[in-house]
């Protein structure tokens, strides 16, 4: 009888063992998200599963005194509750990078425009107005546009084309047309010209129609990679859906050698700009 007492493990030990076996779990389970995201070195991986493993092992040699089982008991729950926030974030971290990687969709927002101080609230309000459209940029999603507002209105918009979207503001401030129909990736484009910054405050949208486009897919990686490729990197400064379209914020040219595995990155002005006749200049 005495002998089999003696073989007994303190309850204590029971505990800590649970606590310790708790802490595994989830530390492997924090290791597995990190592995799926992707983008820490092999090297780093297994630097944190030697600190991991470090630390169950003196997890374990505690448990040999109560006093310092509790201790140790407290430090599994703290870094296993870690290692559950840990996987929460990487989680949400990976699906916010699948999104905007999977994105197939394309979405262009046309917007009609009067002045800010001009009476119209609603489409409604302006459908006797004449509306100024370009023919130079945009032209088919304007079309469309021109199409389901005539379709909801229930008559024929009168319309007046220009070949410079700059011609086309001017007359607006001018009162010689009461509105204009433009793809709003391109107001800020406007508004960015000297003498026209008056159009980043003194327009007001009444309304808008989106048109979503399907993306081609292309192949991510090609069947022949060669030594040395550039990759063009860019971002639009618009908030919203991933696959909104604005003009381009960031431009960067990637600079990748496959054999040295280095990668240079080139980053251009961020508001220089190419003149284009077709635009105005803009």
């Amino acid at each position: 009888m005495g002998k089999r007492q003696r073989n007994k493990r303190p309850l204590y030990k029971l505990i800590g063992y649970s606590f310790i076996a708790l802490y595994a779990l989830c530390a492997i389970a924090f290791l597995t998200f990190c592995a799926d995201l992707h983008m820490l070195p092999t090297t780093y991986m297994l630097i944190g599963g030697t600190v991991f493993s470090i630390f169950g092992v003196i997890f374990t040699i505690m448990q040999e005194k109560p006093a310092l089982s509790v201790v140790a008991d407290i430090l599994c729950v703290l870094l296993a509750a870690g290692c559950i926030f840990g996987c929460y974030y990487i989680h949400k971290t990976n699906t916010t990078i699948q999104e905007v990687a999977t994105a197939d969709k394309q979405t262009d927002i046309v917007s009609v425009y009067v002045m800010e101080d001009d009476p119209a609230q609603s489409i409604e309000d302006a459908a006797d107005y004449s509306f100024g459209i370009s023919t130079a940029i945009d032209r088919e999603n304007t079309d469309k546009t021109v199409k389901e507002l005539e379709e909801s209105l229930g008559n024929t918009l009168d319309t007046q084309e220009y070949d410079n979207v700059f011609d086309m503001a001017d007359d607006l401030k001018e009162g010689k047309t009461g509105a204009i129909i433009l793809n709003s990736a391109y107001l800020g484009i406007i508004a960015d010209v000297e003498g026209y910054e008056w159009a980043g405050t003194g327009l007001r949208e009444i309304t808008n129609v989106a048109h979503e486009v399907e993306k081609e897919e292309t192949a991510a990686v090609p069947d022949n990679v060669p030594d040395t490729f550039i990759m063009y990197l860019s971002g639009i400064d618009t908030y919203g859906g991933v696959s909104a379209r604005s003009r381009s914020d960031v431009n960067i040219l990637a600079v990748v050698n496959t054999e040295t595995k280095n990668v240079l990155l080139l980053s251009t002005p961020r508001d220089y700009y190419v003149e284009y006749s077709v635009t105005g200049g803009a």
